[in-house]
């Protein structure tokens, strides 16, 4: 018999990540279509902030369990692939970051936009577009949502683990 641990993306499966995801899906590929303009142009902003810190913080969980793996074979220290608050506030604050910089940096957009045609080899989208924008940062306002909705997710472990003893 054996037990095995969740992986690390609980984050992930909220509901404001998915709300988030959800959201930009429906702009991107209704709402912009319908209504061109100001706000749809704003949506996605708020939408991907809303889950990129969840996917942020996933993405590094699932690397340091393969970091794990191939450390317990080397004899090397291996690291907490789950949520921890550092974990949560680093993410937030590099998804502002990385918004900052797309929205600011012509070399920051174009390095991203070349990064999507590169992986994009299905070719979904046959041109990538996005907007240098100041106005853009308003979005910035909802990462103070993400890192409670991350810490939260704590929480609600922490919870189910004393539950469990």
């Amino acid at each position: 018999m054996s037990t095995s641990r969740p992986l690390p993306v609980e984050a992930l499966w909220r509901p404001l990540p998915v709300l988030g995801l959800a959201l930009m899906a429906l702009n991107d590929h209704v709402l912009r279509h319908r209504w061109p303009g100001l706000l749809t142009g704003k949506i996605s902003d708020f939408a991907v902030l809303l889950y990129l810190p969840a996917l942020l913080t996933a993405v590094l969980g699932l690397s340091l369990l393969a970091w794990n793996a191939l450390a317990g074979r080397l004899g090397a220290r291996t690291l907490d692939p789950f949520l921890s608050r550092r974990k949560v506030l680093a993410a937030v604050v590099a998804s502002g970051l990385a918004l900052a910089l797309l929205k600011l940096s012509p070399g920051a957009r174009d390095l991203y936009l070349a990064g999507l045609r590169t992986v994009d080899f299905l070719r979904f989208s046959p041109r990538y577009q996005l907007m240098l924008d100041t106005t853009d940062l308003v979005a910035l306002v909802v990462l103070p949502l993400a890192a409670r909705d991350g810490l939260a997710a704590i929480r609600r472990r922490e919870l189910a683990t004393l539950e469990g003893t």
